[in-house]
């Protein structure tokens, strides 16, 4: 009885816990912007959470874990399509 009434007002979970967690990163995760502490290296826009070129040029990219975010930007049909 108690769990009809929580699942029909939306309670445990519902659309503002998909928002919220949806918004979070894992903890475990560096933060994008502290990869790279050189006032020089790629920039990080807050707004939109993204750091487009590699914070980390000069290490192999196969040796790192994040290459930017241009990485996935330019992937599968994306180069047949900007001709």
């Amino acid at each position: 009885m108690l769990t009809d009434r929580v699942a029909r007002q939306g309670g445990v979970g519902g659309a503002q816990m998909k928002t919220t967690v949806r918004n979070l990163r894992i903890r475990d995760d560096t933060a994008k912007y502290l990869r790279n502490l050189n006032p020089n290296s790629a920039y990080y826009d807050p707004k939109t959470r993204s750091m487009r070129d590699n914070p980390n040029p000069e290490l192999n990219p196969e040796d790192t874990t994040y290459v930017g975010d241009n990485i996935a930007r330019f992937t599968g049909d994306t180069q047949k399509l900007a001709l």
